[in-house]
């Protein structure tokens, strides 16, 4: 009796813990322009793609509040690495009539911006063309590269001073530990995302299918987990599901209904991507612990914005993306902060407390 009587004030001590809450997110735009919020790292450094009228297309970082525009000459990002490296591409070039056009890929660290190799010449032809980004890049600086040059296209990894072709149509995304994630036609009736860890490529698959099959990788983390679109249904009624694949098996994530892509997953799981919604618009989307959340329901601070794109998350739980008003005529570069809340171990410390004054008292 005496043991329920010191329980009572402190259930923590005598009970299971209070069901988890939906997170709760403050948004912050990061500039006024159109624009999105692409990547960003545990550091917090955000980098993404602007426009507007006076600039023209331009890249920018993110940091602690402090905005900056990268070199003119980078044209877009693509992503990011631990470090904070920054991978994209130049602008593309046209001369008169549109017969050439070319753009190489960039890395930007630290203030200096280095190029990567062209490996893939132009192909021959009346109206040749060159385009090469930087897709991603790791903490070790090793870059994941495309080539699109008609019949030349191909993809490579350069690190070190040196190029590897990868067996693969398309590089996404690359983790520290050099394993790389995206997609391949190369021999397959349909395109598959595929794991490529240091000479050996796994094809991820589809997800169960009733027809078309096809799949696209977006992501991988530090564990070698990899998330995407699966693609499935017949003729023009194609429909795309986020996948999990990781331990050599593809997963579905979430029991959504509508139109999905899953664009990130950081080290601890959590995903981010995006769904359809009435209307054909796009809501942002967070996957925590099993949960599925439209972002919009957990933002305390939207002030008439809609989160119509969640592009990557960080293991701190700050999501980058992209944020839009007036039916989607204004969209800009948005970050979302977890708001703290009392935590386990704050009401344990005050149910212990209340002990305490307690049997001061007695």
């Amino acid at each position: 009796m005496n043991k329920l009587r010191l329980c009572w004030p402190a259930l923590l001590l005598c009970g299971p813990l209070h069901a988890a809450a939906a997170p709760q997110y403050s948004m912050t735009l990061l500039d006024q322009a159109h624009g999105v919020a692409v990547a960003i790292n545990n550091a917090g450094l955000v980098a993404g793609n602007r426009w507007d009228s006076t600039l023209g297309s331009r890249t920018f970082r993110w940091s602690n509040g402090q905005y900056a525009l990268l070199p003119d000459s980078f044209g877009l990002v693509y992503g990011i690495s631990s470090q904070g490296h920054i991978a994209g591409v130049s602008q593309t070039y046209e001369e008169a009539g549109g017969q050439w056009m070319w753009s190489d890929g960039l890395v930007y660290h630290q203030g200096s911006l280095g190029g990567v190799p062209d490996v893939f010449p132009p192909a021959p032809g009346s109206w040749m063309y060159r385009f090469t980004r930087a897709q991603d890049v790791n903490g070790a600086g090793a870059v994941v590269a495309v080539t699109e040059a008609g019949s030349n296209s191909g993809t490579f990894l350069y690190a070190n001073g040196k190029t590897t072709v990868l067996p693969m149509s398309q590089a996404i995304a690359i983790n520290d530990a050099g394993q790389i994630a995206g997609n391949s036609d190369y021999a397959e009736p349909v395109n598959q995302a595929v794991l490529y860890d240091h000479g050996t490529l796994t094809r991820l698959g589809t997800l169960p299918t009733d027809g078309y099959a096809h799949s696209s990788a977006r992501d991988i983390n530090e564990a070698g987990a990899v998330v995407g679109a699966s693609y499935f249904g017949n003729g023009a009624q194609v429909h795309t599901h986020s996948f999990l694949y990781q331990n050599g098996q593809m997963t579905p994530l979430s029991d959504f209904t509508t139109e999905n892509m899953a664009n990130a997953i950081n080290n601890l799981g959590a995903v981010v991507g995006n769904f359809r919604v009435a209307g054909a618009t796009d809501h942002g989307y967070l996957m925590l612990n099993g949960e599925q959340y439209d972002l919009n329901a957990l933002v305390t601070n939207g002030g008439g914005w809609t989160i119509s794109r969640a592009e990557d998350i960080n293991d701190s739980g700050v999501i980058v993306g992209q944020a839009c008003r007036n039916n989607g005529s204004d969209c800009v570069a948005m970050l979302l902060s977890p708001v703290p809340e009392p935590g386990a171990w704050m009401m344990l410390a005050a149910g212990l407390g209340l002990l305490g004054w307690r049997r001061l008292r007695s």
